[in-house]
């Protein structure tokens, strides 16, 4: 029994170095903490979620769809646009007074480009006193010059040879005129020679 109690008593003694040692070690002394700096409180730590949390369907109204747009009267409108002597609408006159503007294209991000104000005397070979003009400025102000060129018209002159009979098949001109332009049969916008 006596060695019993000697035992406990020697590892009692030795628990509580050990447990002095501890102490020691986990609280830092003067020098450690000169050398180490304070020490750092660990700040708390947060978890994002993966996904957001869930929310159930609201049943909700649009107040702006609840009212239905104003219908557009486009026989109206197209009534109201300047027309030639023999019915057909003047596109230039409506886009010089402004009651039309074109986009310069499908695409939002097309830009408007350059006009081009110069005479294109055409002299057909079969009969050179029915020369025609074509004035750029008017359709350049409407159409890009990929609309023609060079898929109508040659890019120079006098290289696209071309008859009154084409243009009324719908060919050269008449891809435009005799459809969303003035007919053919106006003679006289193209073959009296302009003013000035």
């Amino acid at each position: 029994m006596r060695w019993f109690s000697r035992r406990t008593g020697l590892l009692a003694g030795s628990i509580a170095a050990l447990a002095l040692t501890l102490l020691n070690a986990c609280t830092a002394p003067a020098v450690l903490t000169s050398v180490l700096g304070k020490p750092v409180n660990p700040h708390e730590v947060t978890y994002e979620l993966r996904r957001p949390v869930y929310k159930p369907w609201e049943e909700f109204t649009m107040m702006y769809n609840t009212k239905a747009p104003e219908q557009t009267n486009w026989a109206e409108k197209l009534a109201a646009l300047p027309r030639y002597e023999k019915g057909d609408i003047n596109w230039v006159k409506a886009l010089d007074d402004g009651l039309i503007k074109p986009k310069p294209g499908i695409d939002d991000s097309a830009q408007d480009e350059e006009t081009e104000d110069f005479m294109v005397t055409m002299i057909p070979k079969e009969s050179p006193d029915d020369k025609a003009y074509y004035p750029h400025l008017p359709h350049t102000k409407v159409l890009s010059c990929k609309n023609c060129h060079n898929a109508i018209f040659k890019k120079k002159e006098g290289a696209s040879d071309f008859t009154m009979q084409a243009i009324k098949k719908g060919e050269f001109c008449g891809v435009c005129h005799g459809s969303v332009a003035f007919h053919p049969k106006d003679c006289d916008l193209c073959h009296v020679e302009p003013a000035g």
